[in-house]
């Protein structure tokens, strides 16, 4: 993030696999220094004097002051999809996927507008609070997912909610009567807009290719009200590896955006997403013959996961869950749909009689947890409610128990709860936790903490019990906190893993004045 004179920039960042916590970098000067009090941070945003800096942390959204201090609780934001501080000294934030007002000195969040379900709205995330106080843009998510994504702007002062029909995703500044954004294909945007009658007026000009936008919709960058720009170009691929004992080879040759693979029950092929600038599809990689082919094709599925008997795979597309016959014999076929609320993961249990899900926080749902027949009595029951965010829940091999992650305490954690419940929700990790997998044996939970896998060994019966931890991988690979983002191979013996590749063409630009550069693309006048 930029401070709105984009002379100060703030990131996250960690170092020697330690947590995540925020640096402060001027401009002018050569080096950053972190922020004390802020392990755990992500999404930083800044007040509009530049004194002050907002970031969640685990299930809360803080404010800590630029130059350092103490930082202070905001609020309890469990799901957070993006903040901008107003100056009315209020921030609007994406809690729940929903716009909502926390006062800048603290408070619970205020909903502020109804989804525009006319326009196929699902949610409402990554907010652009204007200069006026009252008017607020954001990115509206339709159910086909980001890359059908719009522009919304909302009225704080009547409370109403308006979908244009301009195709964007990231909201990032207003300069000079002109909306700047992010598209799904990575570029940064800009158009003549109207703010006071909130609309777009003018057709739409690339001013900046080749940048990163995340799968989700946010830009990774910042432009500051001043006109500088700050921006990741390239695009994060990986490779795919296994990992085990001294020995680490690449198992499929090509480095690709890379996520989520998942081993067949067998061992003998890889379901894994591809990220393109045009979004995500399932592929599936046999190991034997070296074969990659693509499963799915409309360009928004990810988070594939295999039945028990490895015939099918389950992916998520939009708001839903869909499973295909992973030989392509036969089309997708729609496994969860509800008009209440949305997917964001799910898996199947060994016996292959009951579906997992993770809910995406609509109809008033917050990343809880509930459990359906896959066929039969598909009733939605609801396994952990809370108001934090759950994540990446898994099945243990004999289907009664249920690993997931949570950030009730504030930071994430790995817990285990019985299955179907009620009972006791059992902490696994001390230090943090993310993606639990259990081992085959269903003794052991594997689990990423920074850039380690740790096994923890359980005792399940009589009284369930950590019976110890140890480090399997310490080393940099691609982790996710929403959904594992590794595999254990059948035997346990070897870890798939997602390494950042050699030939990575991520760089990082600042460029200063930018807005001249956005006049002349605009045909407003010379750089």
């Amino acid at each position: 993030a930029l401070s709105p004179d984009g002379k100060i920039l703030v990131y996250v960042g960690s170092h020697g696999g330690g947590a995540a916590r925020l640096y402060v970098r001027p401009l002018g000067d050569l080096r950053a220094r972190v922020l004390a009090g802020t392990e755990g941070a992500s999404q930083p945003f800044l007040s509009p004097d530049g004194k002050w800096i907002g970031f969640l942390a685990g299930a809360q959204l803080k404010k800590i002051p630029a130059d350092g201090g103490t930082p202070v609780l905001l609020a309890e934001t469990p799901v957070l999809w993006g903040a901008s501080w107003g100056t009315s000294d209020q921030i609007v934030a994406s809690t729940q996927g929903r716009l909502a007002v926390i006062p800048a000195t603290g408070g619970a969040p205020r909903f502020v507008a109804p989804l525009d379900s006319a326009a196929g709205e699902t949610q409402q995330r990554w907010p652009l609070a204007l200069a006026d106080g009252r008017s607020v843009v954001y990115m509206s998510w339709p159910v086909a997912g980001f890359t059908g994504a719009r522009i919304g702007v909302v009225s704080l002062e009547k409370g109403t909610t308006r979908v244009l029909d301009l195709v964007g995703t990231h909201p990032l500044a207003l300069i000079e009567d002109r909306l700047v954004y992010a598209s799904a294909s990575g570029a940064i945007m800009a158009v003549p807009f109207d703010s006071r009658a909130l609309r777009h007026a003018g057709t739409p000009t690339p001013v900046t290719d080749g940048v990163f936008v995340g799968p989700n919709g946010p830009l990774k960058g910042s432009v500051s009200p001043s006109g500088s720009v700050v921006y990741v170009s390239g695009s994060a691929t990986t490779q795919v590896v296994l990992a085990g004992g001294s020995v680490t080879r690449t198992l499929i040759p090509d480095e690709r955006q890379y996520g989520f693979p998942r081993f067949s029950p067998d061992g003998k092929r890889i379901a894994v997403t591809i990220g393109s600038s045009g979004g995500s599809d399932v592929w599936i990689y046999e190991i034997a013959s070296g074969t990659l082919q693509k499963l799915t094709s409309d360009g928004h599925n990810d988070r594939p996961e295999w039945t028990p008997d490895g015939t099918r795979v389950l992916f998520r597309s939009g708001n839903s869950l869909w499973w295909q016959p992973a030989d392509m014999s036969a089309p997708a076929a729609l496994l969860f749909s509800s008009d209440k609320t949305g997917a964001w993961e799910g898996v199947i249990s060994t016996d292959g009689r009951t579906l997992l899900v993770r809910l995406d926080g609509g109809g008033g749902y917050v990343n809880d947890l509930a459990y359906r027949g896959v066929s039969g009595d598909t009733t939605l029951k609801p396994l952990v409610t809370s108001p934090f965010a759950e994540n990446a829940p898994r099945f243990s091999p004999n289907g009664r128990w249920v690993a997931y992650s949570s950030d009730q305490s504030g930071q994430r954690q790995v817990y285990v709860t019985p299955f179907p419940g009620p009972g006791a929700r059992h902490l696994v990790s001390t230090d943090g936790g993310l993606t639990p997998l259990w081992s085959g044996d269903g003794r052991r939970l594997v689990y990423a903490n920074g850039q380690q896998l740790v096994e923890a060994t359980l005792t399940l019966t009589p009284t369930f019990a950590v019976t110890a931890r140890r480090t399997l991988y310490d080393g940099a690979f691609a982790t996710t906190p929403n959904h594992a983002n590794f595999d254990i191979t059948p035997d346990g013996k070897q870890f798939l893993l997602l390494l950042k590749s050699a030939t990575d063409n991520e760089q990082l630009f600042v460029v200063h004045d930018w807005k001249y550069e956005l006049r002349a693309r605009m045909g407003a006048g010379k750089p």
